[in-house]
């Protein structure tokens, strides 16, 4: 939680390449091929199960805070619902 919170703190620009080496952003893209790679992954997004998306940032903000067995508890809850 350290670097995330020096983030935070700092609202420190961060450069693409380390945004994407420290797992802030999930890819890079050049600035002419921005567009259709956000296109792209509007249609994958698009295309996906409907409330998995949902349920996976219910699961995210559900255990922030919480202990690794309180985490594990809600993830098993929650397959339990599938």
């Amino acid at each position: 939680m350290r670097g995330s919170q020096a983030l935070l703190l700092t609202i420190r620009r961060v450069p693409a390449a380390e945004a994407l080496e420290i797992g802030l952003v999930m890819r890079v893209a050049d600035e002419e091929a921005l567009a259709d790679e956000a296109m792209l992954a509007a249609r994958k997004l698009a295309a996906g199960q409907g409330n998995a998306f949902g349920r996976t940032k219910e699961l995210l903000l559900s255990t922030l805070g919480k202990s690794l067995r309180r985490k594990a508890r809600s993830q098993f809850q929650g397959s339990l619902r599938s």
